[in-house]
């Protein structure tokens, strides 16, 4: 238990208005004990929420970089596909002109 440091002034209360003034205190003392511990806590949480967030995010960036550089290479394939399409109906539109 707490000791109580009551002012001097306190003394000259009544005795039933000094014990209702020290309920009040210890009262209002636990409150601010409780909601000291419950911002605590909150922090706690808020602290390891943001971690997880920051975690959550580099492993979107990961993925992003992952598809994006599946898509490059795709791409490129892709291109490579139809340059060597085109190169092939060129190869055979010459071939026709000189039949021609």
């Amino acid at each position: 238990m707490t000791v109580l440091n009551i002012p001097k002034c306190l003394y000259t209360l009544s005795i039933p208005k000094q014990e209702q003034l020290q309920n009040q205190y210890q009262y209002f003392n636990q409150a601010i004990q409780e909601e000291r511990y419950r911002a605590e806590r909150l922090e706690e949480q808020l602290a390891d929420l943001s971690e997880l967030h920051h975690h959550s995010l580099n492993n979107v960036q990961q993925e992003l970089s992952g598809i994006e550089e599946r898509l490059e290479y795709r791409s490129e394939e892709r291109a490579r596909d139809l340059q060597d399409s085109i190169e092939q109906c060129a190869t055979r539109v010459s071939t026709n002109q000189d039949y021609c």
